[in-house]
Protein backbone atom coordinates (compact mmCIF):
# COMPACT_ATOMS: atom_id res chain seq x y z
CA UNK A 1 0.00 0.00 0.00
CA UNK A 2 1.27 3.43 -0.63
CA UNK A 3 0.02 7.01 1.01
CA UNK A 4 0.23 9.78 -1.41
CA UNK A 5 -2.26 11.88 0.21
CA UNK A 6 -4.46 12.20 3.98
CA UNK A 7 -6.92 14.65 4.66
CA UNK A 8 -7.28 15.56 8.40
CA UNK A 9 -10.58 17.17 9.29
CA UNK A 10 -10.27 19.38 12.18
CA UNK A 11 -12.39 21.69 14.94
CA UNK A 12 -14.69 24.32 13.48
CA UNK A 13 -14.58 23.31 9.91
CA UNK A 14 -10.54 23.25 9.45
CA UNK A 15 -9.18 21.26 7.24
CA UNK A 16 -5.38 19.89 6.15
CA UNK A 17 -4.65 18.38 2.90
CA UNK A 18 -1.60 16.49 3.26
CA UNK A 19 0.28 15.19 -0.80
CA UNK A 20 3.51 13.73 -1.35
CA UNK A 21 3.59 12.60 -5.15
CA UNK A 22 6.02 9.46 -6.44
CA UNK A 23 10.02 10.46 -5.99
CA UNK A 24 9.23 13.71 -4.74
CA UNK A 25 11.25 14.74 -1.77
CA UNK A 26 8.59 17.07 0.21
CA UNK A 27 5.17 16.80 1.26
CA UNK A 28 2.54 19.69 0.08
CA UNK A 29 0.23 20.36 3.26
CA UNK A 30 -2.22 23.30 2.49
CA UNK A 31 -4.25 24.22 5.95
CA UNK A 32 -8.04 25.39 5.41
CA UNK A 33 -9.36 27.58 8.46
CA UNK A 34 -12.15 29.74 7.91
CA UNK A 35 -11.19 32.79 5.79
CA UNK A 36 -7.63 31.66 4.97
CA UNK A 37 -5.72 29.25 3.23
CA UNK A 38 -1.34 28.54 4.22
CA UNK A 39 0.64 26.33 1.98
CA UNK A 40 3.62 24.77 3.36
CA UNK A 41 6.22 22.45 1.93
CA UNK A 42 7.95 19.74 4.87
CA UNK A 43 10.99 18.16 3.66
CA UNK A 44 10.17 14.70 3.73
CA UNK A 45 13.49 13.25 5.14
CA UNK A 46 13.60 15.70 7.79
CA UNK A 47 12.26 15.46 11.27
CA UNK A 48 12.61 18.41 12.73
CA UNK A 49 10.45 20.14 9.95
CA UNK A 50 8.43 16.98 10.26
CA UNK A 51 8.00 17.52 13.56
CA UNK A 52 7.37 21.43 13.28
CA UNK A 53 4.25 20.53 10.95
CA UNK A 54 2.76 18.07 13.52
CA UNK A 55 3.16 20.70 16.08
CA UNK A 56 1.27 23.05 13.22
CA UNK A 57 -1.19 21.42 12.24
CA UNK A 58 -2.12 20.58 15.90
CA UNK A 59 -2.11 24.20 16.41
CA UNK A 60 -4.81 25.13 13.66
CA UNK A 61 -6.42 21.97 13.66
CA UNK A 62 -6.95 20.91 17.07
CA UNK A 63 -5.57 23.61 19.78
CA UNK A 64 -6.47 23.13 22.79
CA UNK A 65 -3.81 22.88 26.19
CA UNK A 66 -5.03 19.42 27.11
CA UNK A 67 -4.59 17.85 23.82
CA UNK A 68 -0.78 18.77 23.12
CA UNK A 69 -0.56 15.14 23.87
CA UNK A 70 -2.18 14.34 20.28
CA UNK A 71 0.38 15.96 18.57
CA UNK A 72 2.14 12.22 17.57
CA UNK A 73 -1.13 11.57 15.58
CA UNK A 74 -0.07 14.37 13.21
CA UNK A 75 3.66 13.35 13.42
CA UNK A 76 2.68 10.15 12.80
CA UNK A 77 0.11 10.86 9.43
CA UNK A 78 3.39 13.10 7.96
CA UNK A 79 5.26 10.15 8.72
CA UNK A 80 3.31 7.72 6.13
CA UNK A 81 4.00 10.19 3.69
CA UNK A 82 7.85 10.63 4.38
CA UNK A 83 8.61 7.18 4.32
CA UNK A 84 11.22 7.13 1.04
CA UNK A 85 9.13 5.22 -1.21
CA UNK A 86 5.75 6.42 0.18
CA UNK A 87 4.75 2.89 1.68
CA UNK A 88 3.78 2.62 4.93
CA UNK A 89 5.59 0.18 7.48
Amino acid sequence: MRYTRIDLAGRDGTYAMLKREPGAEHIDAEVLVVGARHHHVVQASDANDLDSMAECLHAQLDDHPRRRSRIWLYRQALGHLAQPDGRSR
